[in-house]
C-alpha cells in the first residue's frame, strides 16, 4: 500500500511539471495581455516601447523569459536591448520594434555560454494590451 501511494504520489509530481512546461513552453507565438496598466492610455513610443520591455515584469511570462525560452537557454542573463522603435498605427495601436542580444547556458552543465541576437515585435493598444512575437535574428 506504501509503494502505490508513492508511485502515485511521484506520477502525480510529473504530471504537474509536464502541465507547468507545457503551459510556458511556447515562447515565440503571440501572446495578449493588459498587465493592469488598463485605465493609462498609450500616447508616446517611449510608453509603448516601456510597456513592451515591462511586459508582464516579475512573472514567467516576462520578455525576458520568453526571449531565453526563444532562443534556447536553460539559465540566462539580462537581455542586452539595442534599437527600439515605435510607429502609431492608424487605429491608435502602436508597433514596437526591439532589437537585441542575450547572453545565456544552453546546456544544464553551465559550461556552454553562448550569445544570440533577437528581434521583438510587439502591438500596444492605445489601452495598453500588448500582443508579442519573439524570433531569433542572424
Amino acid at each position: 500500500m506504501k509503494n502505490a501511494v508513492k508511485t502515485i504520489s511521484v506520477v502525480m509530481v510529473l504530471l504537474m511539471c509536464i502541465l507547468c512546461f507545457a503551459g510556458c513552453g511556447n515562447d515565440s507565438s503571440n501572446d495578449s495581455s493588459n498587465d493592469g496598466d488598463s485605465g493609462k492610455q498609450i500616447t508616446t513610443s517611449s510608453q509603448a516601447i516601456s510597456k513592451v520591455k515591462n511586459y508582464m515584469s516579475g512573472t514567467s511570462f516576462s520578455l525576458e523569459q520568453r526571449i531565453a525560452g526563444k532562443l534556447g537557454f536553460n539559465n540566462f542573463y539580462d537581455p542586452q536591448y539595442g534599437t527600439s522603435s515605435a510607429t502609431q498605427n492608424s487605429d491608435g495601436s502602436w508597433h514596437v520594434t526591439i532589437k537585441g542580444s542575450m547572453s545565456g547556458y544552453v546546456d544544464e552543465y553551465h559550461d556552454d555560454l553562448e550569445t544570440y541576437k533577437f528581434e521583438v515585435s510587439a502591438t500596444v493598444s492605445e489601452s495598453g494590451s500588448v500582443s508579442i512575437s519573439v524570433r531569433k535574428a542572424y
